[in-house]
């Protein structure tokens, strides 16, 4: 990303991953996580994945399309998001690597 928020992606683009979605073209992610084959990107309003789907890592979690995520992390199959005081995870889950644990799940959506 660059300083002004305009953001380019590149490499592998099989699943889609590179394609930034017409919403993020004018320079305004303030946030972006890539995964192994999926891309997730943040602005003011509005939280956005792309790419595989495969295990529904890129199926952002209805408490989070109506705003922004404030912290976004993409595994191989998997992403985490941070929203307020809300932090869920979506995708694949074969080593827990989206069940939240216990201490951090008072604010989960």
């Amino acid at each position: 990303m660059s300083k002004s928020g305009l953001a380019k992606c590149f490499g592998n683009n099989t699943n889609g991953q590179t394609d930034i979605p017409s919403e993020f073209t004018g320079g305004s992610a303030t946030i972006i996580a890539a995964g192994n084959s999926h891309t997730c990107m943040s602005k003011s309003g509005l939280t956005k994945c792309y790419g595989s789907n495969s295990d529904g890592q890129t199926t952002v979690p209805s408490g989070f399309t109506n705003g922004s995520a404030s912290q976004i992390a993409a595994g191989r199959k998997h992403t985490c998001m941070l929203k307020n005081d809300a932090f869920k995870c979506i995708g694949n889950n074969d080593f827990n690597q989206i069940d939240i644990p216990t201490e951090f799940s008072a604010g989960v959506d």
